[in-house]
């Protein structure tokens, strides 16, 4: 692309961000990796764009942003549908392209950053449904529909075992463990956590669950299943790896709250991914 009047004298990173819709993070973040260049050299964000400047972005720039499908928008709240692989916002240690930076340019609020779109996460391995908020009236309203446990979440997941009875309630407090710190365990002084679940169809060696947390604690399904005997397939943080998996089978089916615009209950659905799938179709049901 050729420099345009209005990014004359402007930083690489401000042209790019603004060019290509994406996150200043994001622009900064591509040019450090080599995949910019102007007029065919190689320069750093700080360099201010001149007149007649030809900026090319090298095909491997595809890589950088993931496609995610957006499944519902308007003024106030974006709903998307996330893969798996990808972490909600950066962190310490997280390199990666992040949800918080691939749709920074869809907030508008102008007294919040990126990072307060997210009102909710899901773990880098979960996929599914999200919701993100475009200003300060949603995210107000959601981040207390979330505090206030008004949001209904629907997990799928596959889990080793036959899980009995065929439905019930799992209520364990739940606690960061004193030893290994990147894992959750149960502890009777922990904060309150309960998953509602039900069967939703039995395989020899595996029960396929339909999971509704009344509580948010990190990894509290991952958690509570492992406790009671019945690891996620997939998950070797609080299972054994199976072979032949590549993630952990972790689903946000549906998600349900009042919309933050005109206050009427509102559910969406996020189908099975196709890798999900082509698990469950290997197993005998029985």
């Amino acid at each position: 692309m050729t420099a345009k009047k209005p990014d004359l004298d402007i930083r690489l990173d401000l042209v790019l961000t603004k060019r290509l819709s994406i996150s200043r993070s994001q622009a900064q973040k591509m040019v450090r990796e080599g995949l910019v260049a102007v007029n065919g050299n190689s320069v750093n964000s700080k360099y201010l764009v001149t007149k007649g400047d030809k900026i090319t972005l090298s095909e491997a720039k595809k890589s950088v942003t993931p496609d995610i499908q957006i499944i519902f928008e308007d003024k106030d709240i974006l709903v998307i549908d996330k893969p798996a692989g990808i972490t909600v916002h950066p962190a310490p240690g997280e390199s990666d392209i992040t949800i918080a930076e691939i749709f920074s340019y869809k907030f508008t609020g102008k007294q919040v950053t990126d990072r307060d779109m997210i009102v909710h996460r899901l773990d880098k391995g979960t996929s599914g449904i999200m919701v993100l908020a475009k200003n300060v009236k949603a995210k107000e309203s959601l981040t207390k529909q979330f505090a206030k446990r008004k949001v209904t979440k629907t997990y799928i997941t596959l889990v080793h075992g036959r899980v009995t009875p065929n439905e019930g309630v799992i209520d364990m407090p739940l606690a960061r463990d004193l030893i290994a710190k990147n894992r959750i365990a149960p502890a009777d002084e922990g904060k309150d956590a309960k998953t509602i679940y039900k069967v939703a169809k039995y395989f020899k060696g595996f029960t396929l669950i339909s999971a509704t947390p009344k509580t948010g604690r990190t990894h509290q399904i991952r958690v509570h299943f492992a406790a009671i005997g019945h690891y996620l397939y997939g998950d070797e943080r609080y299972g054994v790896k199976d072979v032949g998996a590549k993630r952990i089978f972790l689903h946000a089916a549906e998600l349900s709250f009042i919309h933050p615009g005109n206050e009427k209950r509102v559910k969406f659905v996020s189908p099975l991914p196709s890798e999900l799938s082509h698990v469950l179709a290997k197993l005998e049901a029985e």
